[in-house]
């Protein structure tokens, strides 16, 4: 009763860590309001607006804002729509649009953008495009636009809208549904609304507007949140030449919620130390490893991008990460590959005569000693696999840094901040180790126990890699 009291623990366990397998896997919800215009009989024009979330706009600018003035300017706002046009561009804007006339099938309409615009007000992120368009006005006549991203990098929400007149005696119906929106051409002018209904209600304005910002708030979490409030302190402290103890102190709680966060090799640790075991000193090495590479992978980063690419860093991170996610998924998947035939060839039991009882024997790689060399080798690709991702919040104490030139500032909160990093990851192996312990004790499912690690690492390196084809836009 008890084993299966601790295997009902572990599966709870595991299944909450495999929410946290990728920093940040964050699908922004926009909310799109369309408008058509006409001329000379005719729709010539969709005026198409995207509204993100407070949330996502809070994001964005930790990104971009490299000079921490808390706005964006021209040149932040132009890699802004540069990062969102690269994704837009190939995928037809993630707009798709037809019309149809009665029980017609529908006729596509190829929309041809004409202007673009990114801008930030009432503190939210703004995307607005123009699309040509020459299509005539006949009575009862529907437009169907439908705004979906496949790769749901995006979600969107089309704003209801309300009946409103064009030119010539034509009016436009909307039916929207989510992100499909059916807008119908008609001559039959609406019915006259009552008082109450020409003063908008305060209340009905706020529910649409914040509807997306619940949406968000729904996918992120307090923790990462907090941490990204943090970072922000973090940045103005040491643009503002605070005082050191106090950057160090906010960088060392930054540090611990960003690593707390989604993430940051967690799940992987917990899977090694479960599979291998281990010592302590072996856990605390370990995570020493893997925080004070995110560090110095970070710096190499920024250097190059700054100095010798002398490109927008923000933009080139997105990019690296997306390499440094496959070779780390790569990686991982081959060391627990090598793992799990170690492991079988462990259980494989070889006889040694000892007088008239018989001796067990291991093979050369299943010695639990720290000082097997094949599993130092393991040891440093894993560490490798969870560090070679860059840390965004560490490139951007950087990217300030040399921004403003106070980069000893910024190195000593690099290095708390890969500390704090190095000391959840450390949690993370602890309890790694003492799930191996544990389930040490039942010889048979101890060795399964492993082997399902093992798998879950593979598992993980599998689900990374596929991960890396959506990392994100901005």
């Amino acid at each position: 009763m008890k084993l299966c009291s601790v295997i009902v623990f572990v599966l709870a366990i595991f299944s909450n860590l495999n929410a946290c397998a990728l920093c940040a896997l964050y699908s922004p919800t926009a909310h799109a309001n369309i408008k058509f215009i006409s001329q000379n009989r005719a729709l010539k024009e969709i005026k198409i607006q995207w509204i993100f979330s407070e949330n996502f706009t809070k994001l964005t600018f930790e990104t971009y804002d490299i000079n921490s003035n808390l706005k964006l300017e021209d040149a932040e706002l132009k890699e802004i729509k540069k990062a969102l046009l690269d994704y837009l561009k190939p995928r037809s804007y993630l707009i798709s649009a037809s019309y149809y006339d009665g029980s017609q099938k529908d006729i596509s309409l190829k929309l041809d953008p004409r202007d673009v615009r990114v801008l930030v007000q009432n503190l939210r992120l703004k995307f607005e495009f123009d699309f040509s368009l020459n299509l005539e006005l006949k009575d009862k006549r529907v437009v169907k636009i439908t705004i979906f991203d496949p790769e749901d990098y995006f979600n969107f929400k089309i704003a209801s809208g309300e009946f409103y007149e064009l030119e010539d005696g034509f009016f436009i119906k909307p039916n929207v549904n989510l992100n499909t929106g059916f807008y119908e051409i008609t001559t039959k002018a609406p019915p006259k609304p009552l008082l109450h209904q020409l003063v908008p209600n305060e209340q009905q304005l706020n529910e649409q507007k914040f509807e997306i910002d619940k949406i968000d708030e729904s996918k992120t979490n307090f923790i990462s949140m907090l941490g990204v409030k943090y970072l922000g302190e973090l940045k103005s402290l040491i643009k503002n030449g605070g005082d050191n103890h106090f950057i160090l102190l906010i960088s060392f709680i930054y540090g611990l919620l960003h690593a707390a966060g989604p993430g940051h090799g967690k799940l992987l640790t917990t899977s090694y130390f479960a599979a291998n075991g281990g010592s302590y000193v072996k856990a605390f090495l370990f995570a020493l490893k893997i925080g004070f590479l995110h560090v110095i992978g970070a710096l190499v980063l920024v250097y190059a991008t700054m100095f010798l690419v002398e490109s927008f860093v923000s933009k080139t991170v997105n990019e690296v990460a997306g390499v440094t996610t496959k070779i780390s998924a790569i990686l991982i998947v081959l060391v627990a590959c090598a793992m799990l035939v170690a492991k079988f060839k462990k259980n494989k039991f070889k006889f040694s005569p000892s007088g008239s009882s018989s001796r067990i024997l291991n093979s050369s790689c299943a010695c639990s000693c720290p000082k097997c060399s094949c599993k130092k080798d393991g040891e440093w690709f894993v560490v490798l696999g969870a560090s070679l991702v860059p840390c965004p919040g560490v490139v951007l104490v950087f990217i300030l840094a040399f921004s403003i030139g106070s980069f000893g500032a910024a190195f000593l909160s690099a290095l708390m901040i890969g500390l704090a990093m190095a000391i959840v990851i450390f949690l993370a192996a602890v309890f790694g180790r003492a799930l191996n312990l544990g389930f040490s004790k039942f010889k048979p499912v101890g060795f399964c126990f492993e082997i399902l690690a093992l798998c879950l690492m593979i598992m993980l390196g599998v689900f990374m890699f596929i991960a890396s084809q959506r990392i994100q836009v901005l």
